[in-house]
C-alpha cells in the first residue's frame, strides 16, 4: 500500500509547487487585460467554431457584428456597456485560449443541414474535457440550443451532460405566425432569481426543453403545452469555482431582445455573467451588509495571512490535524473565489510540497481514523483549484481507505463511532471527493452516512447529542453536523434516496438553532445552557449553515438572513488585530458529565474557530 503513496508523493514533492507557480505567472495579457496572476474577468468569447455560418463570404447568424434580426449586436453592446471586451473563438477550444476569458458562449451548434459547406464541427469528448476544466477553474459557460432541425443535439449534449443538463430534441412555443400569446412565458413566480428580477414576461419561439439532474438546477419552467406537469426552459449549474447557464433557445438575438421583458432580462443576465451574482433557483442575492473593514474579502484575507504565517514556522514532520486541514481547505477556496493568484501561489508554496508527506504521516499514525482521514479534503481542494491529477489521486487514497471494508449491516465505514463529530470528518471528505471526481459512489455513501447519523443522534428538539451515551447539545458538535449537512445538500441529487431525510433533519436543526441564537448573534458552548460561555467555533458553523441555506433557498431569507448577519457581526467582533478568533473551545472528547463541557478551556487562534469564520466568508462570496 505504501509504495503507491510514495510514488504519488514523489509526483508532488518534485514538480507540482514550482510548475504551478510558474504557470500562474505565464498567463499573458491580451488587449486591456492585466497580467496580475488572476483569471481575466472581462473578456467574453462567442463561439464561431461549433456554430459557423456564412453569407456572401461573411459570418452571420448569432454573431456580435451581425446587426440584422438574426445577430447578437445588441446583446454585445450590453456586454461592452458592462465593461467587457467581446471576441470570437473561431477554432476548437483549448486550455490556453479559454484561459483568456471569463465568459464563453456557445449557441446552436451546426448540423449538416445548416453548417457552412455542410461540414459541421461537432462537439467532442476532448473539447468537453477542456471546457469542463475551464469551468471548474472559474469560467462561466453559456449554452443555448433550440429546436430539432435547426440545432445539433447529440454531440452538443456531450458537453451539456457534464453539468447535469440535457437539451431535449423536442419543440414548443411554435408560434408559426409570431403570435405573441404563443411566444410568451410568465416569469412572475421566478423573480427571486437574479435573471428575472423585475421581469414578468419573456418571449421565445420554437424552443426546446431541458432535463436536469445531479448538480444542475432549473431556474425557469413553464406548464406543458398539453397534459400535466411542467417543462424546464432554463437551468444553471455550479461546478468548482465556475458556473453554467443553459437555455433551450438562442433567445436574446436582435429580433426578440425588445419583445416582452426580454431586454430587462438580458441586462440582468449580462450582469450575472459578468459579476457573479448568485443564480440558484431560490437565490437570495446579496442579503447582508458589512461594517467598514469587515467584508468577507478583508476578513478572509486576514485569516489566510495568519494561517500562512503560522505554518511557515511549523515542523513539516508533524501531522496536520483536521482543524488545520479544514482551515487550509477554506484558504484554498478563498484564493479561488477572490481570484487572488498571488495568495494561491503562497498557499501552494506553504502546503503543496507537504501533501504527499502528510498523507504518509496520516496513514502511519494511530488514533481516531475518521479524524486522520479528513485531511483528504486538502489534496482534493488543491485538485479543484489547480487541476493537477496527482492531488486527486492522493485525496482518493484517503477516502477510499476509509471505505475499503464497509460494515455489513448498514454499509457505513468501519471507522464509524457515532460521534456527531464524524458527520464533518466523513461527510465533508465525501462531499469534496464528489466535487473532485463526480464518482456516484461518493454521493451514495454521503447520503447514507448522514441519514443514519440523523436517525441515531438527532433528538426531538432537532439538536444532536454528542454521542448516543452523552446527552449534551455541545455547540461545536452540533456545528459539525450543521456544516456537513449544508455542504452535502449542495451536491446530493434530488434523486438520491436519502436527500429528503438529510434536508428534513437539517431544516429541523436550523429552526431550533435559530431559537437559541443570542441577541448579540452568538451561541453558547452548550447550546441550551445560557450559563455556558459564548463560543465562536459553533457560532461560525451555525452562521455558515444559515448562509448556505438562505442562498440555496432551503431556509427562508427574511427569517434566516438577518440571523446570518447577526452571526457574522458577532464573529468579526471576536477577530483580533492579528486575524485570530477569540473564545474558541479547545478540542473536546466525550464525557457523561455536564461540568466537563461547562469547564472546557477556550483559546485564541485555535483552528477550530479560524476555519468556520473563513468558511462563512467563502459562503458569502460564492
Amino acid at each position: 500500500m505504501f509504495s503507491r503513496f510514495f510514488l504519488l508523493a514523489a509526483m508532488l514533492l518534485a514538480p507540482v509547487g514550482p510548475s504551478l507557480a510558474a504557470e500562474v505567472g505565464e498567463i499573458k495579457p491580451t488587449a486591456s487585460i492585466v497580467d496580475d496572476g488572476t483569471m481575466p474577468r472581462k473578456l467574453v468569447l462567442l463561439d464561431n467554431f461549433f456554430h459557423h455560418q456564412t453569407r456572401s463570404g461573411r459570418r452571420f447568424h448569432y454573431t456580435w457584428d451581425d446587426g440584422s434580426p438574426t445577430g447578437y449586436s445588441l446583446l454585445g453592446k450590453l456586454f461592452v456597456g458592462d465593461g467587457a471586451e467581446i471576441e470570437y473563438l473561431v477554432t476548437a477550444p483549448t486550455r490556453e485560449k479559454l484561459k483568456r476569458c471569463s465568459v464563453y458562449i456557445i449557441v446552436n451548434p451546426d448540423n449538416e443541414r445548416n453548417a457552412d459547406r455542410h461540414k459541421p464541427n461537432y462537439m467532442t469528448a476532448e473539447a468537453a474535457d477542456t471546457i469542463e476544466e475551464w469551468v471548474k477553474a472559474g469560467g462561466t459557460l453559456v449554452l443555448m440550443d433550440n429546436d430539432k432541425g435547426n440545432g445539433e443535439f447529440e454531440h452538443f449534449n456531450i458537453l451539456a451532460n457534464r453539468f447535469g443538463i440535457t437539451f431535449n430534441q423536442d419543440r414548443r412555443n411554435e408560434a408559426p405566425h409570431h403570435e405573441p400569446g404563443q411566444m410568451q412565458l410568465d416569469t412572475k413566480s421566478f423573480q427571486d432569481n437574479s435573471v428575472f428580477r423585475d421581469v414578468s414576461l419573456i418571449s421565445m419561439r420554437g424552443i426546446c426543453t431541458l432535463s436536469v439532474q445531479n448538480i444542475a438546477k432549473p431556474i425557469l419552467s413553464a406548464p406543458k403545452e398539453s397534459g400535466e406537469g411542467s417543462d424546464i426552459i432554463m437551468a444553471t449549474c455550479s461546478l468548482g469555482k465556475g458556473r453554467v447557464f443553459a437555455v433551450g433557445d438562442p433567445w436574446l438575438y436582435n429580433e426578440y431582445i425588445h419583445s416582452a421583458d426580454n431586454y430587462k432580462a438580458a441586462e440582468n443576465l449580462v450582469r450575472w455573467l459578468m459579476n457573479g451574482v448568485a443564480s440558484d433557483s431560490n437565490s437570495s442575492g446579496p442579503f447582508m451588509s458589512y461594517p467598514t473593514g469587515f467584508t468577507p474579502e478583508v476578513v478572509g484575507k486576514k485569516i489566510v495571512e495568519d494561517l500562512i504565517a503560522r505554518h511557515h514556522g511549523a515542523n513539516p514532520k508533524v501531522m496536520i490535524n483536521y482543524d488545520e486541514a479544514g482551515t487550509v481547505q477554506g484558504a484554498l477556496e478563498f484564493s479561488g473565489l477572490t481570484h487572488d493568484g498571488e495568495l494561491q501561489k503562497r498557499l501552494i508554496e506553504a502546503y503543496a510540497k507537504e501533501v504527499g508527506n502528510q498523507i504518509q504521516i496520516h496513514f502511519k499514525s494511530s488514533g481516531a481514523g475518521v479524524d486522520r482521514e479528513e485531511y483528504g479534503i486538502v489534496p482534493f481542494e488543491f485538485f479543484l483549484q489547480t487541476h493537477e491529477p496527482a492531488y486527486c489521486a492522493l485525496g482518493r487514497s484517503m477516502v477510499d481507505d476509509e471505505w475499503k471494508e464497509p460494515l455489513l449491516n448498514n454499509g457505513l465505514t468501519n471507522m464509524t463511532r457515532f460521534w456527531v463529530d464524524d458527520t464533518f470528518m466523513v461527510g465533508t471528505l465525501l462531499t469534496e471527493a464528489w466535487r473532485a471526481t463526480h464518482d456516484p459512489i461518493y454521493e451514495k455513501r454521503l447520503g447514507l452516512f448522514l441519514s443514519i447519523y440523523f436517525d441515531k443522534l438527532q433528538q426531538p428538539t432537532g439538536l444532536m447529542f454528542h454521542g448516543p451515551k452523552f446527552p449534551f447539545y455541545w455547540g461545536r458538535g452540533n456545528g459539525w453536523m450543521a456544516v456537513a449537512s449544508a455542504n452535502a445538500l449542495t451536491v446530493l441529487s434530488p434523486a438520491d434516496p436519502n436527500r429528503a431525510k438529510v434536508l428534513g433533519g437539517y431544516k429541523k436543526m436550523m429552526a431550533t438553532l435559530l431559537s437559541y441564537q443570542g441577541a448579540d448573534g452568538m451561541w453558547h458552548q452548550l447550546v441550551d445552557h445560557p450559563e455556558s460561555y459564548e463560543e465562536t467555533s459553533c457560532t461560525g458553523m451555525f452562521t455558515y449553515a444559515f448562509i448556505v441555506g438562505v442562498k440555496h433557498g432551503w431556509l427562508e431569507k427574511g427569517t434566516y438572513g438577518p440571523a446570518a448577519q447577526k452571526g457574522w457581526l458577532a464573529l468579526v467582533r471576536h477577530l483580533d488585530p492579528k486575524g485570530e478568533v477569540t473564545d474558541v473551545c479547545v478540542g473536546t472528547g466525550q464525557k457523561d458529565d455536564l461540568n466537563f463541557y461547562l469547564a472546557r478551556p477556550r483559546q485564541t487562534g485555535n483552528y477550530h474557530g479560524q476555519g468556520p469564520l473563513l468558511w462563512c466568508a467563502n459562503a458569502l462570496l460564492r
